[in-house]
């Protein structure tokens, strides 16, 4: 940035500040300069709204309600206002929208839902208009930045971007300086403007529209930020009739023009609200009479009436992870993340904070009884920001013991010797060595959650056991979960999501008898015989409590299944009938550039393989070659809309994240996630 470039700017923000206005909120504790007497460009506009507000709460004291919210960085009234007639039974039960204006001060977004809401008033006794507002609630905030609409600033009066405020998906990134045009803040709902706004609507169980107002293009808007191609999700449906409604001449986009431009209004009330959301950038103030064909009106009337059909949605972000967090001693990572200073385990926590699932899988994190591990990743890890990227929390926990290391008492590998990592249930060191952990925004219902750590092997009906490797006696022991299996109930609101997490054994590392290769294939069955009603009754979990998923159930499966559909040594049957099972699980097939590329770059045994390179998950050398071995596979209950492997291309800045495999980053293994969404009940 050259000096005078900078020192417009700098006497930009002192104008701002000099603006008159009332004092500035106290919980800004930073200097402040005195106001000005000259009067700012924005404020005669700002007090001919307000005068307006009050003549409809004069003249229509039965249709409009002002509720206040909150105060703006200068201490003006942040309000709402109620439009309709509902009452009784009605007033509890009425669909709801919420129309906002004036979010970018310099744009007079203000001047069309000032308009809109008037004409809707001034139109309440035609018919149409009539039984609208009888059976909706509409909400209008036209000064959602009251400082920055009376100084003529996009910005708040601290200098924020309030559309890049909320708490979308920012692409994990806290970017941005003071100075540019979008800053989002230090923060999400960083400014008490934005934090308004959440904390009322919020509490609007009703609500089923969400309009942004902004000037000056031709552009209708859908959530929400993509970095992995084009959207499938509600929003976008609805939007299509909504611009036909309007005449068809407002060009259709999602919020993806810049991918810095994270934390949107609308990108929120999706994710956060499950809301229906749009943006209106609307390309001139039209004529100030009314007219039935005026863009702002037909679309106010058509999301109005669509407002009584429009639904709630979940919409989430799963993910699974083998983090390669394990240690050659017990007790060994625990110590590690008691101090933030583990390369390793700073790339892990920069990968989850740029992707930032809902619900995340970690695999081969060492387990210990106190769960030290895990507090001190989430504490020294995800809590501080890594590389700028935006810190995470996961206030929702599931951990539990591993069969990995529990001594057998037998010589399970037949070498002779009793003890040691092969002769364990499950391939381990240690207790809890290669462990699993569940990490979730969302609660978790630990009395429904179920385990299957315990289960036989020889419990499987038509289990693919080694004839004459194992004695009667180590059946009458042998489990067949090498690490467990995991039905963890995730609350998200009000409806159940089953995440059935696993990671079973690697199909190698053994002889002739592939005892590794017939134990990783029943492991994977286990599940798909779990969500197939009449396939699961035989399965019983470690409550004694028996049978599989009831019908309907919605559900995901998470872990690293060390299986590939089409590669590699596994017994490839079982995640052929897990990925095709008819009415079961959605493979999306979460994709990168940057598998395609390395699978290249490798050679080797990758040359052979038949599967597609995009869809490998795992780098594993040119002896073995890429494989797909993670998954994320919804139940139809859900919808995906997109999903991806964060396998960044070698281009990419965040590629020194992954490497080129040796030496290992993070991880020899990829994130996969995937984004669904579900109506709520």
């Amino acid at each position: 940035m050259n000096t005078l470039h900078l020192r417009c700017q700098l006497l930009a923000l002192v104008a701002l500040a000099q603006a008159s206005g009332p004092a500035l909120a106290q919980d800004d504790t930073r200097p402040q300069i005195a106001p000005s007497t000259v009067a700012p460009p924005g404020l005669a506009d700002y007090e001919a709204g307000l005068r307006r507000v009050a003549g409809w709460l004069e003249k229509h004291p039965d249709l409009v309600t002002r509720v206040p919210i909150g105060k703006s960085v200068q201490g003006r009234e942040l309000f709402v206002l109620r439009v309709t007639s509902a009452s009784g039974a009605m007033l509890e039960k009425a669909p709801e929208m919420y129309l906002g204006g004036g979010i970018h001060g310099m744009e007079h977004s203000e001047q069309d839902a000032l308009w809109m809401c008037e004409s809707l008033l001034a139109h309440r006794r035609t018919a149409a208009v009539e039984k609208l507002l009888a059976t909706r609630i509409l909400w209008v905030q036209p000064f959602v930045n009251p400082d920055g609409i009376v100084t003529r600033q996009r910005k708040n009066a601290r200098g924020v971007d309030l559309n890049r405020n909320f708490a979308g998906r920012r692409r994990g990134r806290a970017e941005g300086r003071p100075l540019d045009s979008r800053y989002p803040g230090p923060r999400p709902f960083s400014e008490p403007e934005t934090r308004a706004v959440r904390d009322f609507l919020r509490a609007r169980k009703n609500l089923r529209a969400w309009l942004d107002l902004h000037r000056s293009a031709q552009i209708a808007f859908a959530p929400e930020v993509s970095d992995a191609g084009p959207l499938g999700n509600a929003c976008q449906e609805a939007l299509k009739p909504l611009i036909r409604a309007m005449g068809g001449k407002y060009a259709q986009r999602q919020t993806t023009i810049q991918l810095r431009d994270a934390g949107f209004s609308i990108d929120w009330a999706w994710r956060e609200l499950g809301v229906i959301a749009f943006t209106w950038e609307l390309n001139s103030s039209g004529p100030e009479g009314f007219r039935e064909a005026d863009v702002r009106w037909k679309g106010l009337m058509h999301l109005l009436d669509k407002a009584g059909q429009y639904r709630r949605y979940s919409v989430l972000r799963f993910a699974t992870f083998n983090t390669s967090l394990h240690r050659a001693r017990p007790g060994a990572l625990a110590l590690e993340l008691k101090t933030p200073d583990s390369p390793q385990a700073k790339a892990i926590a920069e990968i989850l904070q740029r992707v930032r699932p809902d619900v995340v899988l970690l695999c081969e994190f060492d387990w210990d009884a106190k769960g030290e591990a895990v507090q001190g990743f989430q504490r020294n890890y995800l809590g501080r920001s890594q590389q700028g990227a935006l810190p995470i929390e996961y206030r929702h926990v599931f951990r539990a013991p591993s069969n990995t290391g529990v001594d057998s008492g037998f010589d399970l590998d037949n070498d002779g010797r009793k003890g040691g990592a092969g002769d364990a249930f499950g391939f381990g060191s240690f207790v809890g060595q290669y462990g699993m952990v569940l990490l979730s925004r969302h609660p978790i219902d630990v009395g429904a959650t179920r385990t299957f750590r315990k289960f036989l092997w020889k419990e499987m009906p038509e289990a693919a056991i080694p004839e004459g490797w194992y004695s009667e006696e180590e059946l009458a022991v042998l489990r067949l979960s090498s690490k467990s299996h995991w039905d963890v109930v995730v609350d998200v609101h009000g409806t159940a999501i089953h995440a059935l997490c696993a990671h079973p054994t690697p199909p190698v590392f053994d002889g002739k008898e592939d005892r590794n290769g017939r134990r990783n294939h029943d492991e994977i069955r286990l599940f798909a015989d779990y969500i197939v009603p009449d396939r699961g009754s035989y399965i019983v979990d470690d409550r004694g409590r028996s049978g599989g998923l009831p019908a309907g159930a919605a559900w995901v499966i998470l872990g690293d299944y060390n299986s590939d559909p089409n590669d590699g040594d596994s017994r490839r049957s079982a995640i052929r009938d897990l990925l095709q099972l008819a009415g079961g699980a959605i493979d999306s097939g979460p994709a990168s550039q940057g598998a395609e590329e390395a699978a290249r770059r490798a050679g080797g045994a990758n040359a052979g393989h038949s599967g597609s390179p995009r869809l490998d998950t795992g780098s594993f050398g040119s002896r073995v070659g890429n494989l797909r071995l993670d998954y994320v596979l919804p139940s139809q209950r859900m919808r995906v809309m997109r999903s991806g492997v964060f396998w960044p291309p070698e281009k990419d800045p965040l590629y020194r994240l992954v490497g080129p495999g040796r030496p290992v980053v993070s991880s020899d293994h990829r994130m996969v996630w995937a984004d669904v969404e579900m109506l709520r009940k």
